[in-house]
Order: C-alpha cells, then structure tokens, then sequence
C-alpha cells in the first residue's frame, strides 16, 4: 500500500504534534535526507514538504471544494490531453517542450488558457504542491482514511496532481534552480500522491501500474542525483561519492574503516525508500537500484588531476545514459497510462458527477450543518476537450495497450 503522507515537519507551531493519520510516524528516507551531507543544500531545497498540519490549515479547508470536483477534472483532463498525447514519443515530447518556450505558439497560448482555470480551482485545495487526500478526508470526513465506496474522489484528485506534475516538468530547464527543488518534491512524494494503493481493480485511485511506477520512482532518483550533482559542484570542496551513496541508502549503524564512506554504505547501508514507506521493493528491484548506483559511480573521475581541478564527474556520460528527454518522455507516457486508468477506475464509480454527489452526500452525513449542495452543470457546460483521442488507444513499446473510456464516458 502507498503511504497516504510522508512529508518531512515545516510548521514548528503544530500543537500536538500529529500527523492526517494521528500520532506522527516514521517518514520515507528519502533522498533529501542524504542532501544533508552537502553544503548550501538549504538554499535549493524550497519544496515545501511536511507531514503534520496545522489545525488551522486543516480547518481552512472550505468543504465547497466538494461541489468543484467537476471542475477540478475538467481542467485537470484539458491540461493532461493537451501536454501528454496518447501514444507520445520522444520526437513528441521533444516537439511539445520545443513549442512551449516559444511564448506565442499555439501550444504555448493554450496551456497558458488552460492553467489559469486549472490554477482557481486548484487554489481552493490548498497551497500546497501536490493535493493530499489525507487532508480533506480528515477535514471534511473526520478521518484520514474513510475506507472504500464510490463517494471516494482520490481519482480526481491524483488527476489534478498529475497535470501539475506534467506541466511542472515540460516547462523548466533541467539547468534551472527550481528543476533541483522540484525533482527533491516529486521524489519525497511519488508515488503517493498519484495513487492510492497498487491493485488490479483500478477504481478508488488504485492503479496496475506498479511495475512501470517502480522504473519512473528509480528515474526519478537517478535525475535528482544528477541535478544535486550539478548544482554541488561549483562547492570549493565537495564529494561526489558521498553524495550519490546518502542519496540512494542509509550508511550501516557501524562503520567498516577500511571501506570508503560509499564503499560501506553500498555494501553494508539499507537502501533508502524509492516506492513510499510501507511499499517494499522485490529483489530484482533492489539489484536495480544497485545496478543503477554503480552505472551513476562510472561517470565519476578518480585521478589525480580531476580531484585537483575538481573536475569529479562527467556530466556528459551522465547525459547521455540517462538523457533528459528520455526521462521526460518515460514521465509524459507514465502519466498518461495513470489517466487512462484514471478515467476507468471513474467510470467504474459512476462517473464525475456521481461521485461529486456521493462524496457530498457523505460529507454531510459526517456534519449535516455542513452547507453545500450538489448542483450539476448543465451539459452545455462541459465541452470535451479538441484532441480527444478514440477509445481504443495503443500505447507503443514496453508502456503496452490498454482501453480508456472516452471523455464523456467519465462525466
């Protein structure tokens, strides 16, 4: 199962301490842990990331979010249609990022369109990144976890934070400052936020796609690492191979001297979490992550010159074995397999509507001074998007095929 919430603590001012799930409990070791061992990471590591909330943010949840659901899938569908076409390669990738940074394109103009009303509705689930199920639950159901029933809108939800994770990443420059605070945010956070279990049914938020969500987690990492890399070497003294071992384990509770920091925490350390907290890996995972490591340790420089000139790592190899836009196209067809599934898993509860009126009708048997109401659209008002794409889609290579429900199939 993927643990619902496992930020690290910003607002020392909580009163109790709690977390959405009650008492706080251990969070993911995740890689920002490991940016610990590097100086100046305080300056990069903006993403906001914690696992308790304050009462007052918990209560200022306005429970008309309930009546926006609608709303929320609309613009979260148009967003994903529109940045992650059915089928996409990487020359569409490539295309679609080359058109967004040019300001008056077509492309560019609409997505512009499209985030401003994704952006006021978003805004009324809260500031944070990424929409945490937890937290409205707990808001508006009393409790974290309110067990399953076609009232659950997890599906709309993970759309939502998937259309910000796309547009996050089709827009920045790997280059950029906010490229490291964002990747140390997706990798504390997926996959959390985009499902809500791993199970062949696919209603609730679940997703089948735990094998291809395990690849994108360990790109993930391995594109943090580099990025951290990048961003450390302009650091008077730094430690390449300090940094990829603190990012990707733990060091052993006992030191072997003779080892090197990085020699003894890959031997001997405990890999730290890629798929969540409570979500084990299998051994062949485990063996990747390692493989993974090890290829990442190639590109780094041990003669004499390059420790004199502190020319550690080649940052070229690193590109060209895990170029940018290969993981950029792995997130874009990632993604859209999550909305297919996404879009059936709420055909399969009913549709947007129907669970709009359940999660409303729940809401209020939980607190019946609760005022709002379900008032649907009149059909008029909701438009399917321009590039809606047929039901049978054909997704090309390892991401396989599968069938997704046509947009009005969903409403």
């Amino acid at each position: 199962m993927v643990a619902e919430d496992r930020e690290t603590e910003e607002n020392e001012d909580d009163d109790d301490g709690e977390t959405d799930e009650g008492p706080a409990r251990a969070q993911r070791s995740h890689s920002p842990g490991g940016m610990s061992q590097m100086s100046g990471t305080t300056a990069i590591s903006s993403f906001s990331a914690r696992t308790s909330h304050s009462q007052g943010e918990i209560g200022g949840l306005d429970p008309i979010v309930a009546e926006r659901l609608p709303d929320l899938w609309n613009d979260s569908y148009k967003i994903l249609d529109l940045l992650a076409p059915s089928g996409a390669s990487k020359e569409t990738v490539e295309s679609i990022v080359r058109e967004l940074k040019v300001s008056g394109s077509r492309l560019a103009k609409s997505l512009r369109y499209n985030e401003g009303k994704f952006a006021v509705t978003r805004e009324q689930y809260g500031n944070e990144h990424y929409i945490k199920t937890t937290l409205i639950f707990r808001r508006l159901l009393g409790r974290p976890d309110p067990g399953e029933g076609s009232f659950r809108p997890d599906a709309i939800i993970h759309a939502a934070n998937i259309a910000t994770l796309v547009k996050d990443f089709l827009v920045i420059q790997k280059e950029s400052q906010s490229t490291l605070s964002i990747l140390m945010g997706l990798d504390s956070y997926f996959p959390e936020v985009f499902v809500t279990i791993f199970d062949d049914e696919v209603q609730f938020g679940n997703s089948r796609l735990r094998d291809k969500s395990f690849e994108l987690a360990l790109n993930i990492r391995t594109q943090f690492t580099i990025v951290a890399l990048g961003f450390q070497k302009e650091q008077e003294t730094w430690d390449p191979d300090q940094i990829l071992a603190a990012t990707f384990y733990d060091p052993p509770q006992q030191r072997s001297p003779p080892l090197s920091y990085f020699e003894d925490s890959v031997r001997n350390g405990r890999p730290k979490d890629v798929m969540g907290v409570g979500l084990s890996i299998t051994d062949s995972q485990n063996a990747k992550v390692l493989e993974r490591v090890k290829l990442i340790h190639s590109a780094f420089r041990q003669s004499n010159d390059a420790l004199e000139l502190g020319d550690l790592v080649d940052f070229d190899q690193l590109e060209e074995q895990f170029p940018w836009v290969k993981f950029l196209t792995d997130l874009v067809l990632w993604s859209r397999l999550r909305l297919e599934e996404i879009s059936e898993g709420i055909k399969q509860q009913g549709g947007v509507k129907a669970i709009t009126k359940s999660f409303i009708e729940a809401i209020k048997s939980n607190d019946s001074q609760v005022d709002i109401n379900y008032d649907p659209p009149p059909p008029s008002s909701v438009i399917a998007p321009r590039q809606l794409q047929p039901p049978a889609e054909i997704v090309p290579g390892s991401f396989g095929q599968r069938y997704a429900p046509s947009y009005d199939e969903i409403l």
